[in-house]
């Protein structure tokens, strides 16, 4: 188990530094190609020239938007205006218009700080970035639940070895 007050930087096996990345300018189909890319991300990353960070467009975020696309009616109760307006825009809405502000970490941030942002983002993975706010990669919160949670913690190491 990697402990939550470890620094982003030393928690190597829960680092993803292949982020899916679009471009503001992105269509929703290259949107939906990123996210296939790459499922643990939940997300696709939206970076500008030099890739500094932009925003996140979450996977929830384009979902109802999909369904309505591809299944007019289906769900139509669950659309907000914003939404609708969106539609309007089809296949053609762009990452720029779609994306919100992102939860990030640095390095020097401990995972427990990474779920906090999480958290208060209501997103499932952080984005990781260098000090100029370049995109170095992502953490996703299922893997550090789930490492958690399947990882031994050194008592129960300790008593499986006893005969």
């Amino acid at each position: 188990m990697t402990p939550l007050t470890t620094p982003v930087g030393e928690a190597d096996t829960l680092l993803h530094l292949v982020p899916p990345v679009v471009s503001p300018h992105d269509d929703l189909r290259a949107l939906v190609r990123c996210i296939a890319s790459d499922p643990v991300a939940r997300c696709a990353f939206v970076a500008g020239d030099g890739g500094a960070l932009l925003g996140v467009v979450p996977v929830d975020e384009i979902d109802r938007d999909l369904l309505m696309l591809l299944a007019p009616g289906l769900g139509s109760e669950l659309v907000t205006p914003r939404q609708a307006a969106r539609l309007a825009h089809g296949l053609d809405e762009t990452a720029q218009r779609l994306m919100r502000s992102a939860a990030s970490v640095r390095l020097g941030d401990t995972l427990a700080v990474a779920v906090q942002r999480m958290s208060e983002h209501h997103q499932e993975s952080a984005a990781v970035l260098d000090d100029s706010g370049a995109l170095l990669g992502y953490l996703a919160l299922f893997e550090l639940l789930a490492d958690a949670v399947v990882t031994p913690r050194p008592a129960e190491l300790r008593e499986a070895r006893r005969p």
